[in-house]
């Protein structure tokens, strides 16, 4: 028998065993890099979608969802809620961004119809909802407009004031 024919049969079980050992720890570290792996890409999945979620919240309360336009009923019923006030004016409907220009111009409609001066645009600095001002007369507009609008959309700016009869609407991004 060769010499190394006697080594191998002396000592190749315990080689296999040891080469056996090394493989087993090669497939636990394997596993456990391939956990970490997995646990890492969960976490970063769930940072993702949270980073997505804060910026869908963002966007939707700078821009908004698309305000509905008044119906031809409801620009009447507020002509008429407008044409019973006590004051007549000018009044500047403004919009913050595309999203509520159809629904600023249906309101702008209304106001003509009742034979206010109405100057239509976009403006900017509005917040969520719809801003009704200047001057204590405003609140007449308010309750005015409540009747086709929900009356927690309608936020009065400046009714404190002693001014003239110019008011304005400011269309801001339409809260969820």
């Amino acid at each position: 028998m060769y010499p190394w024919q006697n080594f191998f049969a002396s000592y190749g079980p315990l080689i296999a065993g040891c080469l056996a050992v090394g493989a087993a720890i090669v497939g636990i570290i394997s596993t456990f890099a391939s956990n970490q792996l997995v646990e890492r890409s969960n976490a970063d999945l769930k940072r993702a979608g949270a980073i997505i979620e804060r910026l869908e919240k963002q966007v939707s309360t700078v821009i908004g969802d698309e305000w509905t336009p008044l119906d031809t009923e409801q620009v009447e019923k507020l002509r008429s809620a407008l044409s019973k006030l006590p004051v007549k004016g000018s009044i500047e409907v403004r919009y913050l961004n595309a999203f509520g220009k159809s629904f600023a111009q249906s309101l702008a409609t209304a106001f003509m119809a009742a034979q206010w001066d109405v100057k239509f645009s976009t403006g900017s600095g509005f917040e969520a909802g719809i801003e009704v001002g200047r001057g204590k007369s405003a609140k007449l507009l308010i309750e005015a407009m409540s009747a086709v609008i929900d009356p927690q959309l309608l936020v009065g700016k400046g009714l404190d004031e002693d001014t003239s009869n110019l008011f304005f609407i400011g269309v801001g991004s339409k809260p969820r």
